[in-house]
């Protein structure tokens, strides 16, 4: 196996006008980068991050063939993608550029400023650490995945239908798993919400009516993910959904079927055990979609084989 070839790493110490040169010895950190292994170039620069600075760091990038550039100035999320982008300009791939923070340490008002000595000790291990993340850095190949532009939302709660309402105006295909047989969850069986004290159903029934006729969104009630397999831009999932027990292409929800059943239930879910309901129902006024369903463990037909009143 050939050996690895080393990495050419170029250290620019910025001195932030006096933010950093003002408590920090510039020329002892410059001196101390130099004897780091895998450092072939080392400077200073006023402002690194002007244009002139990061003109500068460009020129030596070619000059001096380096492969990794090292920043030591102020906070990453200030000017990371400053320095990223003018690595690129350079032939620079951007996860080979990194900035750390001395800055921190000499900046008056920081409440992380220390002594002279102290930062400069901070600074050099600081920099030595970078040097050796750096020099550990190796490129991952960019691969391009097909994705399907669709969507699975599990849940069809306020949340899950608002996240797929979201999804589906963006252009997506979204496909909301629903346990129960009605979309609307826990929202559905309140009567006002907090802190507004606004009636319940006004805010939920505007998203189930919408999520019922958007032309992007397929609603699965009574179902239940069993499965996921796959990856990011390609999952297989298995959607298990139990029967209603009639036909919804017929069924129109007038009611009818629920006056002519004989069987009434409690209702432990839409009614939370403080109400009834029949054998076959549809689960609350407003319910999206709005098609019975027959609950099975009660129903006479499928207990005894008789009734089929509905």
């Amino acid at each position: 196996m050939n050996p690895r070839k080393e990495s050419r790493i170029g250290v620019f110490i910025c001195h932030c006008g006096k933010n950093i040169a003002g408590g920090l010895d510039i020329e002892a950190l410059v001196e101390s980068s130099k004897q780091i292994q895998g450092v072939a170039y080392v400077t200073e620069n006023k402002f690194c991050c002007s244009e002139d600075g990061q003109a500068d760091i460009q020129k030596a990038i070619q000059a001096q063939k380096l492969d990794r550039v090292i920043v030591a100035a102020c906070e990453p999320s200030l000017h990371l993608l400053t320095f990223q982008r003018c690595g690129e300009k350079a032939g620079i791939e951007p996860q080979f550029v990194d900035l750390i923070d001395v800055r921190k340490w000499t900046m008056h008002g920081s409440p992380q400023k220390i002594d002279f000595r102290q930062a400069l000790e901070k600074s050099k291990k600081l920099v030595e650490l970078a040097v050796k993340r750096v020099r550990l850095k190796r490129l991952i190949p960019l691969v391009e995945v097909n994705a399907v532009k669709s969507v699975l939302v599990i849940g069809g709660g306020i949340a899950g239908l608002e996240a797929g309402l979201d999804l589906a105006d963006k252009g997506y295909q979204v496909h909301i798993v629903e346990r129960l047989p009605a979309i609307g969850g826990k929202m559905a069986l309140l009567y006002k919400v907090f802190p507004t004290n606004d009636c319940a159903p006004c805010i939920l029934a505007p998203k189930t009516a919408y999520a019922n006729i958007h032309p992007g969104i397929n609603l699965l009630t009574s179902s239940e993910v069993k499965n996921i397999d796959g990856y990011i831009g390609n999952f297989d999932v298995e959607v298990v959904q139990w029967p209603r027990y009639i036909d919804t292409d017929k069924c129109t929800g007038c009611g009818d079927c629920m006056e002519k059943c004989p069987v009434k239930v409690v209702d432990r879910v839409f009614s939370a055990g403080m109400g009834q309901r029949k054998a076959i129902y549809i689960p609350y006024d407003q319910a999206i979609p709005k098609k019975a369903v027959i609950d099975s463990q009660n129903c006479l037909y499928f207990r005894k084989g008789a009734c089929r009143l509905c």
